[in-house]
């Protein structure tokens, strides 16, 4: 035989024997399977103490670079992930169950070259609620930036999510308003009694009875909407700011006669004193005083106030100080500040005191680089919820907290209690 034909008969038998161990690629029988981390339990918003493990094969060989799509079904959106499983046909997925207390689940799908659906699989989940602890929210728009979150005269929570979302439990779970018009983007949610005045991309809706029904009350825009507790509103816009004393029908552009007020920054904190006298603080931290229930304005402080709140007319100011965090009061009938509190600062990080509330007997109040605080007395001090806790916090009462968590990001987060 010569040896040209011995090589090219050792060759078959080779590439012969070969071929029994590879993989037959014309094998259709696909699957995917569930190999570790199914049924567990655990508080929603964590992530389960272990990855679920999801195997992919072909015929009876592993399916290496298979394509894995993960869904996670949401109350208000769905979560999407796209793996590609290792050597062995494998591949992990880290899961954080979202806010849905009891059975949750996660779709698995493992996808062809096309995304055609060659086989799928479920794991399973249980969503555990345990109290005195921060929880997230359910049903939370995915890109939601919550940047208000007030509490109506009946209880009802609501926040501007993008669309106006209302909560009926606590903050628990948040569904779209069901009578505000859902074509506007709303941004700033304002109560007094049972008015509710929204900020939104086109103009000011005014609902008197709750939230039932809705008008517009102007198609004025602004950066900021805030209203004092004797139901004045104050609009900060590009052309100055903005107040009504009749929830947003008519308004007065009060930079042209508040002395410096009007300039380019948006305002907040305006709160205000049974004998008319108005405190307000801006971006650029300024404290501005009115005394005659908004028509003139003079500044004090200037350069250092982060925030204000007014409680039975005792007045609070935030103050960014030059180590410190600090927190001033002016007593009702008071003509002089005195320093209640302090923070220092962490490293770079300045301790601004600011969303200072108040229910029942104590005081809530974050404090960048510490968390959310509550005190009775403002010598002893809890923190209820580490640093970083994004703003636009509602405290229902001692045993209720809403906060948003984040910043488009699409996070509330509740503590029933606190």
């Amino acid at each position: 035989m010569k040896l040209s034909t011995l090589i090219y008969f050792v060759a078959i038998i080779f590439f012969s024997s070969c071929k029994k161990n590879s993989i037959d690629e014309t094998d259709h029988n696909f699957r995917i399977e569930v190999i570790a981390g199914n049924n567990q339990s655990d508080t929603i918003g964590q992530v389960l103490a272990d990855s679920v493990k999801i195997r992919a094969l072909m015929g009876n060989y592993a399916f290496p670079k298979a394509k894995i799509k993960v869904v996670q079904p949401g109350c208000a959106y769905t979560k999407e992930d796209i793996l590609l499983t290792n050597n062995d046909g494998i591949v992990s997925f880290s899961w954080q169950l979202n806010g849905g207390i009891g059975d949750q689940a996660l779709k698995l799908f493992l996808l062809d070259s096309l995304n055609n659906v060659l086989d799928s699989a479920i794991a399973e989940a249980k969503g555990l609620f345990f109290e005195r602890c921060w929880l997230p929210a359910d049903c939370i728009p995915v890109s939601a930036s919550p940047q208000s979150i007030v509490e109506l005269a009946d209880g009802t929570i609501l926040s501007g999510l993008g669309k106006l979302y209302r909560s009926n439990n606590n903050g628990y779970a948040w569904h779209p308003h069901q009578t505000y018009p859902n074509q506007f983007l709303t941004y700033k949610v304002v109560t007094y009694g049972r008015h509710v005045v929204t900020l939104n991309n086109t103009n000011i809706q005014h609902s008197s009875d709750n939230g039932q029904t809705w008008v517009s009350a102007s198609n004025l825009q602004g950066s900021t909407l805030d209203i004092t507790n004797t139901g004045k509103l104050f609009l900060s816009t590009i052309s100055g700011v903005y107040m009504s004393t009749d929830f947003g029908q008519n308004w007065t552009n009060i930079s042209t006669i508040a002395h410096g007020l009007g300039y380019s920054a948006y305002y907040l904190d305006f709160c205000e004193l049974t004998n008319g006298r108005i405190y307000a603080v801006n971006d650029r931290h300024e404290l501005w005083i009115s005394p005659d229930g908004g028509n003139t304005w003079t500044s004090s402080f200037v350069n250092d106030n982060v925030s204000a709140f007014v409680d039975n007319d005792d007045v609070y100011i935030g103050k960014n100080g030059l180590n410190q965090g600090e927190l001033y009061r002016m007593k009702k009938n008071e003509t002089s500040w005195t320093l209640i509190c302090s923070f220092p600062n962490i490293g770079s990080q300045a301790a601004n005191i600011t969303h200072i509330s108040k229910v029942n007997d104590s005081f809530y109040f974050l404090v960048s680089g510490y968390g959310l605080i509550k005190t009775p007395d403002f010598i002893s001090f809890q923190n209820l919820r580490p640093y970083p806790i994004e703003t636009y916090l509602i405290t229902k009462s001692n045993t209720a907290i809403v906060a948003g968590a984040g910043f488009n990001i699409g996070q509330i987060v509740y503590n029933t209690n606190p």
